[in-house]
């Protein structure tokens, strides 16, 4: 039949089959949703066609790929030299073996050598992405790690201080202004609900048109909250600087573990994210302490104008470094009614938690807050699994690795929001301390994360993340029990030691647990998977923060 005299002339020879025989690649019509899976995709070199050469040439010419075994220029992996994420993909046939062409001199058989095509370790390419991770991307600044880490750990050294310093300010706060503490309050209340509720749809946007733009963004944002915050004539003002450094502090925490993972290359993913998380440690920790520092010699103002020409320097130079590029072109807007309903449905949730021990866990408005941020994340999810292109690809859930290591994390910040909201109301309310030395005390857990996130990434870049995540959760599951045995005779190193093993905890199970996420999704969803870390802390601590609170009520109050 006519199709066998072509597979024959294809194959190099009218022969049978019979007899060994070697694998080649033959470019045939197939679906797209098989052509576009990365795993198991096996690069073959061309084979040598030395009994048949004119045969060769043809079948040469009939490629799309001038190399067989390299990438497209999208950056996918190609098998027998089409793109997998092309309708043409390739299968396996057979070919006459030639026993004396194949074999060296020495009598040994010449076997075709293949080559496994590089895949993240838990990520099956989506259509339409590369597979490719850390170095393979330029996406991530396009500069060598070695400037563009520094640059992004300062960046968020300089945005983790807006969370930490304020804390510290709040009675001065209260005087200068002539109001009561609960007014001084929704400085940091407006903080929080806008970087929660904005974390994801920034990131999203990153991954959209770029993300140098809404870094190098964000740091400016951030220098112009500073300022209005540093010259503020009124706390509606005041709140209202809190809002712009809010706005600039989600553009940079959504973008910087993405641009860091798409800078370095995989096999040092696990290090740099945790440089990365020890410097968020040191942030929160030398917040409280710089700010104290600052209102003792100055006034309340230096805490915000003080560390200006350090977020203008860091954003000219963030400016010079990075490079400008998105992944997935700029025809895809972003989805705006997901990201409202996000919004709302975080946002309720945050401020009912954050008020609800002082405006009372059965009030009205405290449940009317939970019912609406209940009922509006299951019409977020509907919108979602109908966008063309959705603040949170639902597709990233099906990725175990992706929804294992968020779920983890959400837990874990459940049970640090409870030593947060409690550890305050014992150092200064049962044991007599002032804030500061509160603050002290409990600056040992951050530290401890300082000094040993950066060695913990380095322990999962060459033993994996399986043993570190379960024995961090286990110390720092051993580091709230001891905490829960505290009495009025404990000593307050015995108390910073406990906080240290929390820390410690934090170390091993963050660096790790947050390098898996990173190197589980597809580089054109760096920015949702960097967004996503910081939100399931957020709402892990919110969590923690609700329960452990209502708990401390209900007891107090008996």
């Amino acid at each position: 039949m006519w199709w066998m005299k072509r597979l024959r002339s294809l194959i190099g020879g009218s022969g049978s089959l019979s007899g060994r025989s070697r694998l080649i690649t033959l470019p045939v019509r197939t679906s797209r949703a098989a052509a576009t899976m990365c795993s198991g995709v096996t690069r073959l070199k061309e084979p040598t066609w030395s009994s048949r050469p004119q045969t060769s040439q043809a079948w040469r010419s009939s490629l799309p790929s001038s190399r067989v075994g390299r990438s497209s220029k999208a950056g996918v992996p190609v098998a027998g030299g089409i793109a997998a994420s092309s309708p043409v993909a390739a299968v396996l046939v057979r070919r006459p073996h030639d026993s004396r062409a194949s074999r060296r001199p020495g009598g040994r058989e010449q076997r075709p050598r293949s080559d496994r095509a590089p895949c993240a370790p838990y990520h099956r390419a989506m259509p339409g992405e590369s597979s490719g991770r850390g170095s393979e991307d330029a996406a991530g600044g396009g500069r060598s790690p070695r400037v563009v880490l520094p640059l992004v750990a300062g960046s968020v050294l300089l945005s983790t201080m807006d969370a930490s310093i304020i804390n510290i300010a709040l009675p001065t706060l209260a005087s200068e202004f002539n109001t009561t503490l609960d007014g001084v309050v929704w400085t940091l209340l407006i903080f929080v609900l806008l970087g929660t509720g904005l974390a994801l749809p920034f990131g999203r946007l990153g991954d959209l048109y770029g993300r140098k733009r809404f870094y190098v963004g964000g740091n400016a944002i951030i220098g112009l909250g500073l300022l209005a915050a540093g010259t503020a004539p009124s706390l509606p003002a005041l709140v209202a600087a809190r809002g712009l450094q809010a706005v600039g502090n989600a553009m940079v925490v959504s973008n910087g573990n993405a641009i860091v993972t798409a800078s370095v290359p995989s096999r040092q993913r696990g290090q740099a994210l945790g440089i990365i998380g020890g410097t968020v440690g040191f942030g929160l920790a030398s917040g409280p302490v710089l700010g104290g520092v600052l209102i003792e010699l100055f006034d309340w103002r230096a805490i915000f104008l003080a560390r200006l020409p350090l977020s203008i320097t860091l954003t000219l130079l963030l400016f010079l470094v990075l490079r400008d590029t998105s992944s997935e072109g700029r025809d895809r807007g972003l989805d705006i009614p997901g990201s409202l309903l996000l919004f709302g449905s975080l946002g309720s949730l945050t401020l009912a938690v954050n008020r609800g021990h002082a405006w009372g866990w059965s009030s009205p408005w405290i449940i009317g807050l939970f019912a609406l941020g209940l009922l509006l994340m299951p019409l977020f999810v509907w919108i979602e699994r109908r966008a063309a292109s959705p603040v949170v690809s639902l597709e990233l859930l099906r990725i175990r690795a992706f929804s294992g290591s968020v779920g983890s994390a959400i837990l874990y910040f459940w049970g640090f929001g409870a030593v947060l909201v409690l550890m305050p109301f014992y150092l200064v309310g049962a044991r007599g301390f002032s804030t500061l030395e509160a603050g002290a005390i409990l600056a040992a857990q951050p530290l401890t994360l300082f000094v040993f996130a950066p060695l913990t990434g380095r322990l999962a870049d060459r033993f994996g993340p399986r043993l570190l995540v379960p024995l961090g959760l286990a110390a720092a599951s051993l580091g709230t029990a001891l905490l829960a045995l505290v009495d009025g005779s404990t000593a307050v190193p015995d108390i910073a030691a406990r906080m240290s093993l929390i820390g410690l905890g934090m170390a091993l199970f963050q660096s790790p647990n947050n390098s898996t996420i990173m190197g589980s999704v597809p580089v054109q969803r760096l920015g949702m998977a960097s967004a996503a870390i910081v939100t399931a802390r957020r709402i892990g601590q919110a969590g923690g923060i609700a329960v452990s609170g209502a708990v401390f009520t209900a007891f107090a109050g008996a």
